[in-house]
């Protein structure tokens, strides 16, 4: 024989929309319903009072003692109501701790995928800044090499005439 004690506990808390929209739709019929038996407890007390104005205070009238019964009656209803909106109120605040955990959750799952994204373009960035390095020394050996072939030409410049002299005039010993 097994008992309701033996079944696992699953606790889900999956709240949907639909269940915020009912738990508001009940606490408004609440709240209605409330102001309905607020509104016949005050008709009640009228009533009484014209009661006691038109019997006096004679024990024999039966009317007084159905009006004291239903009273009491309507202030235990009244009771109850109370006690239904009270837990509608806490079951209220309770669905907005949950969707406020929800929504605190899906924000650092936000965050965690920014990280990563943040690292990721922190890793490219390193690569750049080093294949930037690069370009910078192969610009300053190109530089270099262009310094090295200008001063080739300018020697070149000087020796050209001179050559071009001593290949013209055979006789010409140096």
């Amino acid at each position: 024989m097994s008992s309701h004690l033996d079944t696992p506990v699953h606790y889900d808390h999956t709240v949907l929309f639909s269940d915020i929209q009912c738990l508001t739709k009940l606490k408004s019929r609440l709240s209605t319903s409330t102001a309905a038996v607020n509104g016949q407890l005050k008709v009640l007390q009228g009533w009484n009072r014209q009661h006691t104005l038109l019997c006096g205070t004679r024990s024999a009238c039966d009317a007084n003692n159905t009006v004291a019964h239903l009273k009491i009656e309507i202030e235990h209803t009244q009771d109850a109501f109370r006690r239904l909106m009270r837990k509608s109120n806490e079951y209220r605040k309770l669905l907005d701790s949950i969707l406020t955990t929800r929504t605190n959750a899906a924000l650092l799952l936000s965050i965690t995928h920014m990280q990563t994204n943040i690292n990721l373009h922190r890793a490219t960035t390193d690569q750049m800044h080093t294949h930037t390095i690069e370009l910078v020394r192969t610009a300053k050996e190109g530089h270099q090499d262009t310094m090295n072939v200008k001063t080739l030409a300018q020697i070149a410049t000087l020796f050209l005439p001179a050559t071009l002299i001593a290949v013209k005039n055979p006789f010409v010993c140096v």
